[in-house]
């Protein structure tokens, strides 16, 4: 469990499996645990204030394969909405990722009323989706076309945010499967979420593994 929290970028179970002399089963077992209690800690958190929204495709293992490559919106990539709360000076707080099938209206705003809490300010960007009103529902909601670059755009850091997952999963893990990608987001968001305070983030992992419920080595199997 420490090896597992103190580096920023994670560990792979083939690294595990080297440091502490085990089997790649045995170290993969251990680390979807470990996973389990980092989503479970941070499922029942909603983000509030203001929140930024944007979508982005991740690239696994088995994508595009035999089919023609796309790209945008319309990519055979997995699909992943990611919200980013941010402070009173516009700094970046809490993240949440969500792998999803689709980024329509619905889908969006499924994804706010599970994770935004509700008369929070949703920014946006201009997509046609955000703008829907089943979307604006019980938040208050602002879009306009950004430049992910401009210092005072809502979504720079958001998307410095998206950029730092793609380099956690591709660095570390060198590209996953699409079954596997939401619990590795999910430890994603939980390092960067608990990024201020890492001198206490290994007794609030342990706290967290000790109120998850068991994870059978073949259910593991099951999610990947």
């Amino acid at each position: 469990i420490y090896l597992a929290t103190v580096s920023k970028r994670g560990i792979s179970a083939k690294e595990l499996q080297r440091q502490i002399s085990v089997t790649y089963k045995t170290a993969w077992y251990i680390l979807k645990r470990i996973r389990a209690a980092m989503t479970n800690a941070d499922e029942t958190y909603q983000l509030e204030g203001i929140v930024t929204i944007d979508e982005a495709c991740f690239s696994g293992k088995d994508d595009d394969e035999g089919k023609p490559k796309k790209r945008g919106r319309g990519s055979s990539k997995s699909k992943v909405i990611i919200a980013v709360s941010l402070n009173d000076k516009g700094f970046p707080q809490y993240a949440k990722m969500e792998v999803v099938p689709n980024f329509k209206a619905k889908t969006i705003e499924k994804f706010a009323q599970k994770n935004i809490e509700k008369g929070s300010t949703i920014s946006t960007d201009g997509f046609k989706a955000y703008q829907a009103q089943c979307v604006k529902k019980n938040y208050f909601h602002e879009f306009k076309k950004m430049n992910p670059n401009d210092n005072d755009s809502n979504l720079r850091w958001l998307h410095i945010v998206i950029s730092n997952a793609k380099a956690f999963i591709l660095g570390t893990f060198h590209g996953l499967a699409k079954l596997d990608l939401q619990s590795y987001l999910d430890e994603f968001c939980y390092r960067c979420n608990r990024r201020n305070i890492p001198h206490l983030t290994f007794d609030k992992l342990i706290n967290s593994i000790l109120v998850t419920s068991p994870v059978g080595y073949y259910s593991a199997v099951d999610m990947g």
